[in-house]
């Protein structure tokens, strides 16, 4: 069992049961009395019982319903007799073994089974969760937040990438919908998370927005052209206020692709938003001498006006009809 605030003292009470073989991570938090995920190990309490005691646990937070996250409940409801939550889209088809989840449940005694919603939240001791609902993976896939901390378990829904060995956020092939990931993915960019807490590959505890951005790319590429997958995620972040991480990936598409005007423009308006008016000058002109429309000299009009230049504003305006 890995104590993760030996990474990052404000991990303080977040431990971890790695993954293996078809078991998933399962997180333990305010002292092992709640569990994210609950593994697919047939002795899952015993890994529980290095550190804690499984007969206190309270309540286990569900992911999605894949066997991985939730065949060791089997095993942890013999010792304890949590409060179970998981969404209901999921828990209509989740199987314990070879028998229906909602069968096995109804034989266990003072097990309670909460199906979740959607921005619910739960106040713990030293945590304050909220259910994200993040359909995709599967139907009823849920990431939790703790957004003070700048926590998120996400289950399958973002998984965590490296440079050179990406592993995309897939779907269930019977119940699970790419479309559905991605709008899921995107959803989670209105938020600013530094640590990811994943039910499968490793956390990252201090780049989780990077990790976030990355499932958006792999899964929009899949979807659509991969040159506008760059195009797609920068307009989200702009939109989101988040001008700084879309200016860069602007600038990456521009290194890639100087002539790219639909990339120009749209950096061009963030570099309003971020005070750099000359720099929007510039792309503004550059544009122009491809094409004019009102749009773009709508925007060398404000350019124009934060630097001062009010004549040259003004003389646009007029000739053009503004």
């Amino acid at each position: 069992m890995i104590d993760l605030s030996q990474f990052r003292d404000d991990l303080k009470d977040i431990w971890m049961i790695d993954e293996e073989s078809s078991s998933s991570n399962v997180y333990l938090l305010d002292g092992g009395k709640t569990l994210i995920d609950a593994g697919n190990l047939v002795n899952i309490s015993d890994k529980i019982e290095e550190k804690f005691d499984t007969a206190k646990i309270e309540r286990i937070f569900l992911t999605h319903g894949h066997f991985e996250n939730i065949g060791g409940l089997i095993d942890i409801l013999g010792k304890c007799s949590p409060v179970i939550y998981m969404h209901r889209a999921d828990f209509i088809w989740a199987k314990l073994g070879n028998f229906n989840m909602k069968e096995v449940l109804s034989q266990q005694k003072n097990v309670k089974l909460r199906l979740i919603e959607d921005t619910q939240r739960f106040d713990l001791n030293n945590f304050s969760i909220t259910a994200i609902y993040t359909p995709g993976h599967t139907p009823g896939s849920v990431c939790y937040a703790d957004f003070d901390k700048g926590l998120l378990f996400s289950g399958h829904t973002v998984l965590r990438s490296e440079p050179d060995n990406w592993y995309v956020a897939n779907v269930d092939p019977a119940t699970g919908n790419k479309k559905l990931l991605l709008e899921s993915i995107t959803r989670l960019l209105n938020w600013n998370f530094e640590v990811l807490l994943p039910s499968h590959t490793a956390p990252d505890l201090f780049n989780a927005n990077e990790q976030i951005k990355a499932a958006f790319l792999a899964i929009d590429s899949s979807l659509s052209d991969d040159d506008l997958c760059w195009m797609h995620l920068a307009a989200q972040l702009a939109d989101r206020k988040r001008f700084n991480e879309a200016y860069e990936i602007y600038k990456y598409i521009l290194q890639m692709d100087k002539k790219n005007s639909a990339a120009m423009l749209s950096m061009a308006f963030v570099e309003l938003e971020l005070g750099k008016f000359s720099e929007a000058l510039k792309h503004f002109d550059d544009i122009l001498k491809i094409k004019a429309d009102k749009l773009v000299i709508k925007g060398k009009v404000a350019a124009l006006a934060a630097l001062g230049k009010t004549e040259e504003a003004e003389k646009l305006i007029n000739r053009f009809h503004l």
